[in-house]
């Protein structure tokens, strides 16, 4: 409720690590953050946002024109969560880096990520395996320069 509140024009970075906002929290962030045109840095991992927070989460993100980072570490989004998620990194110009670790996605099959400027993706410990097709699914990220896939399931397969 602070954020939607306060007008918050010049802030930059925000973090609410570990305050397990949920999904009305994140709805409620959605309502506060259009007016932070300057936000470059946002940090909401380990807040159970769930499927239902990565779709509010979605809404927002694209008037967020100057973010740069996000990390949703360990957030339960799961692959409906974490597809919402990617659908609207594909409007945010500026951003770079994205942390999705521990959010148990599993295969990422149809929906692909398309960024020309994402430079590092974190997909840490998201229970991927071998039927991951990471090459369709990264294709068009052609500035990636830095790529974490540990604590995943990718096996042999999975690297070929």
């Amino acid at each position: 409720d602070t954020l939607t509140r306060v007008s918050c024009v010049k802030l930059t970075e925000i973090n609410l690590y570990g305050n397990f906002l949920g999904p009305i929290g994140a709805q409620l962030l959605g309502a506060g953050l259009p007016k932070s045109a300057a936000l470059k840095r946002l940090f909401l991992g380990c807040n159970n946002l769930q499927k239902e927070g990565a779709m509010e989460l979605s809404a927002f993100l694209p008037a967020c024109s100057a973010l740069e980072h996000l990390d949703l570490y360990g957030n339960h989004l799961e692959a409906g969560g974490a597809r919402h998620v990617i659908e609207a990194v594909a409007a945010c110009p500026r951003l770079t880096s994205l942390h999705l670790g521990g959010n148990k996605i599993g295969a990422v099959h149809s929906t692909p990520l398309v960024s020309t400027v994402l430079r590092v993706l974190d997909l840490t410990q998201n229970e991927l395996d071998s039927t991951t097709d990471l090459v369709t699914f990264l294709r068009q990220c052609p500035a990636l320069t830095a790529l974490n896939l540990k604590l995943n399931q990718l096996g042999d397969a999975g690297c070929a």
